[in-house]
């Protein structure tokens, strides 16, 4: 009787394929919707065009003519710095190496550091040049050295701007003098800015209020004022010409909660300052930033049928936050959807399910739960010993 058992256990392992359905990726499926912010009150921007936005989760939180188009002027470099200090994340480039300036780097007017053709200095000089004395010279210089040439770098910042999603700008120099088809707005800034404040040693850059140059010769002082009078700011740029008129993009932190602000085309500096605290000020007294759920943290299992392991970890394919208004967050809820079993094989990153964020019940966010490790199926002889340590144990 013990042998019909096992081998009526052992026909069963070989040729079962029914099951609970395998996972599949979905590619397609997007992120979450964002969460409904309610409009704000009046809050007598003056400047003709302006945006504020939640740094951790991309949330406009005001905005004001965001998505007209203006010269950007020296708010052009915060490109030019991604694109460098990604080349250095990167390994391509380093912060020491010693970088020469070209005669085409020498011959731009504006804000500049009185470059010479064949000054060298290292690379870090030059960026801090371009972040605090936002220097035009000095960008072509780390445009050139970056890329080869100004125009293969213009190059590389169109794509980048198109890979973030920024619509409705086109770059045609490093710096941001005026120069025909050379625009942005206030909305691909921020997105620009958001994306920024993420590269490592950039914010180190941009919170520099005075520095020097050449060894201690020339003095670098930025003309940011907010960086001194403004609690937690710590970058990005201004910038201004005659076409741009005075444009910031700040960013300022406080106890964990990051907000961004950009103001174009303020009639001056003293305007463009008072625009931007009034949009940070109002970030900071009304909104609350939530992270609920960080990328690839392993907060859930799921079972695994016919595997050579019998769970996989689901884990969040990006992170999950939310912004509400201060005093919200006690209807912030989470809802998982989860099956109870799953069928090997399992590729890393099936999506799996998904986990939701609800407000007063309604959802307002969602992102995929997926596979953080692959499990393969089991094969003929793993079937074969599992069966035969069941019916041993039996």
């Amino acid at each position: 009787m013990r042998n019909v058992i096992i081998i009526a256990a052992l026909a069963c392992a070989l040729i079962s394929a029914a099951g609970p359905a395998r996972a599949e990726p979905n590619p397609q499926q997007s992120a979450q919707p964002a969460a409904e912010v309610a409009k704000p009150p009046d809050l007598d921007v003056n400047s003709p065009s302006c945006i504020l936005l939640d740094h951790l989760t991309g949330e406009v939180l005001y905005e004001k003519n965001a998505d007209e188009r203006r010269s950007p002027a020296s708010l052009t470099k915060i490109m030019t710095l991604v694109l460098a200090l990604e080349a250095v994340a990167d390994g391509r480039i380093k912060m020491d190496d010693r970088v020469t300036a070209s005669e085409e780097a020498c011959t731009l007017g504006g804000s500049q550091v009185w470059t010479e053709p064949g000054e060298t200095h290292p690379l870090r000089d030059w960026l801090a040049a371009v972040a605090v004395g936002s220097a035009n010279d000095a960008s072509v210089v780390v445009a050139e050295y970056v890329a080869g040439s100004e125009a293969a770098f213009v190059e590389l910042m169109n794509r980048k701007a198109e890979e973030l999603g920024m619509s409705n700008t086109r770059f045609k120099n490093s710096h941001g003098l005026d120069e025909e088809g050379h625009f942005t707005t206030a909305r691909d800034t921020a997105i620009l800015s958001r994306y920024a404040a993420n590269i490592p040693g950039l914010l180190d850059l941009t919170k520099i209020y005075r520095t020097t140059f050449r060894g201690g010769k020339f003095g670098l002082d930025n003309a940011n004022k907010m960086l001194v009078f403004y609690d937690g700011c710590d970058g990005l740029k201004t910038g201004s010409t005659s076409k741009a008129g005075y444009c910031v993009a700040n960013t300022a932190l406080r106890d964990g909660k990051r907000f961004i602000a950009v103001v174009m085309g303020a009639e001056d500096t003293k305007t463009r300052f008072a625009d931007s605290t009034r949009l940070l000020n109002y970030a900071f007294a009304t909104y609350h930033p939530m992270l609920l759920a960080k990328q690839g943290e392993r907060e859930y299992m799921v079972k695994v049928w016919k595997g050579e392991t019998d769970s996989v970890h689901a884990v969040p394919e990006k992170d999950l936050a939310v912004v509400v208004k201060k005093g919200e967050q006690q209807g912030i809820t989470q809802e998982v959807e989860l099956p109870g079993e799953i069928v090997a094989p399992v590729v890393k990153g099936d999506r799996l399910g998904r986990v939701a964020v609800l407000k007063d019940g309604k959802p307002v966010a969602a992102v995929n739960l997926v596979a953080a490790e692959g499990v393969r199926r089991k094969g003929i002889a793993s079937h074969f010993i599992s069966v035969l340590k069941a019916m041993i144990a039996f």
